[in-house]
Order: structure tokens, then sequence, then C-alpha cells
């Protein structure tokens, strides 16, 4: 491919979550391509106590395949100008194209509407613990920069787009900020509260407690009534939406962007303007107002 002057791979800031300090290289490979071919070529993937195997300690197959992803890339890159761009969890638009544009339930977006609306009041993990997100236009803007600047080199520069390391906000802030929109522009009945615990029996008796019994008790009152039961069956659609991702949210990690935030620094005032993405630019407030927005413009079309 001799026409390609550069090439951005986007891989995960998670790739490495193993990892308490994530730094902006290229960490050892989980496991052998070849071998992982091998396994899964012999015994399949539907044999669980294979697949933890191969995992060697990776919380899933999404960031497993892209640590080998990476690896497999320092490998056979070749003469092609290489980058590897790490995103965090990937959130709503900051400014482009439009404040708080989404067109997914994926990742905090889902975990912001059920815990804002009242749905979702028990979670796992702490307060403390800080929430990596980042803005999309942030990822794209860093894509297009990383692209452009990549010169001919055996080496490849990863950049870390996150904002743990320099601009971080903890789980218990960033939801006072999400309730606070949600009560101002109150469009559900239900308050919203959170309750942390890394204690697997505490949140299911208060997911219990304070989510399945009063759905099960709306339940009845609409069976009365004559209606079709629904709050129940919600519940179970929030409470798998949660438990997707506990493994992120009773954790805590710093993820370095030392090399992105000079990438931006090198940036003309120009390009800066246009393509914004140092993660110290983010106003928490503001950012998760708009956010709240975004959710309730692009996604519930209120």
């Amino acid at each position: 491919m001799p026409r390609i002057r550069s090439f951005v791979h986007v891989s995960t800031a998670y790739s490495n979550m193993d990892r308490e300090v994530i730094d902006e290289v290229v960490y050892p490979a989980p496991a052998a391509l070849r071998d992982v071919y091998t396994s899964i070529k012999r015994h399949g993937v539907t044999d669980e106590k294979v697949i933890k195997k191969i995992l060697n300690g990776k919380p899933n197959t999404y960031v497993f395949s892209k640590a080998l992803a990476e690896n497999m890339l320092v490998d056979q890159h070749g003469d092609i100008p290489t980058t590897i761009v790490r995103p965090s969890t990937v959130a709503a638009a900051m400014r482009d194209p439009l404040p708080g544009w989404v067109d997914n339930w994926f990742a905090a977006t889902g975990i912001f509407h059920v815990t804002g609306s009242g749905n979702n009041r028990v979670i796992f993990g702490r307060k403390s613990n800080v929430l990596d997100i980042i803005p999309v236009d942030y990822v794209s803007n860093l894509i297009i920069v990383a692209a452009a600047r990549k010169t001919q080199s055996k080496d490849i520069p990863v950049f870390n787009c996150c904002s743990s390391s320099c601009n971080p906000i903890n789980f218990g802030q960033l939801f006072t900020y999400v309730k606070g929109y949600y009560v101002t522009n109150k469009y559900y009945d239900a308050y919203p509260m959170l309750l942390f615990s890394q204690n697997k029996w505490i949140v299911s008796f208060f997911t219990f407690l304070l989510q399945m019994l009063p759905a099960k008790m709306a339940d009845v009152y609409l069976r009365t009534k004559g209606q079709k039961p629904r709050y129940a069956k919600l519940q179970s659609k929030v409470i798998q939406i949660r438990d997707l991702h506990k493994r992120f949210s009773n954790g805590s990690w710093v993820i370095k962007s030392d090399g992105t935030r000079s990438l931006y620094s090198s940036l003309s005032p120009a390009d800066k303007q246009n393509f914004p993405f140092d993660p110290t630019l983010i106003d928490w407030h503001k950012f998760s107002t708009t956010y709240c927005h975004g959710i309730r413009r692009f996604l519930l079309r209120k």
C-alpha cells in the first residue's frame, strides 16, 4: 500500500486496565496471537474455562483483542507511518457537530440517563473512583491531528485521549452534576439518588429494595387497572445496563496523557481553536449539563 501516508489505529485506554497507571506506551501482549488462534481453532469459543485462560487476566474479549491488535501493529506495520490513539470512555460531543450530540446509549450515556431519571439508585463502586470520560469530538480531533503530524518512523507513538491524569472527575461529583440537571429540568417522576457499594450483597439488597420492589408494586397497581405491567421489565433492563459497566465503575485508573497534551501544545492558535482535544479544557459542570441536554435532545427527542 505505497500511497498510505499515515495510518491511525483507534484502540482503547482500557486495553491495559489490569494496570492502575497506564502510560502512552504499547505494553507486552497478554498472549501470542498464533497461540490464541490455535487455541480457538482447537477448542472453539463456547468453553468458558478455555476463554478465561486465553484472556489471561483481561476482563473481556474486547480489551483483550485491542491489546493484541496494538502488539500486532508494532510487529507488522512495516514502513507505514502508524499511530495509536487510545480514548477512554467516549462521551457526547463538547462542541462538534453540535454541543451534546450523541447517537447511542453505549458507555456512560445509558448510566447517566437511568441514574439521572431515578431508575437506577445503586451502583458498584465508590464515590471517590475517577470516571475517565472524554468528548467524542476530542477523540476525532486527536485522530485528525495525529494523522497529519505523523512522519516516517519505525516507532509507533501512542496518544491516550483521556482525562483522569490531568483533569479528573470522580463518580460522586459527576452524579451531583447529573442529578442537578435532571432535577432542574424535571421530566421524570422519580427523584434521583445513588448509593455506592463494592459489596455485591449490599448492591443486590438495595437494588431489590429501592428498584425492583417498587417496580413490582407499580405493576400490581397497573394490573388492577386492567393495564399491562411494564415496570419490572424496565428495571431488569436498567439493572442489566448497570451491571455491564460494573468492572469500570468499581475501578479507578490514572491514564497518562502527557504526549497528547504536548501534541496539542505544538499546534498553532488557529488549529487549537479548530481541533481542541486538551482534556484540561473541559469544565465538568458545564459538560455534564451539555451531555444530559444532548441525551434529551438527540436520543429522547424531547
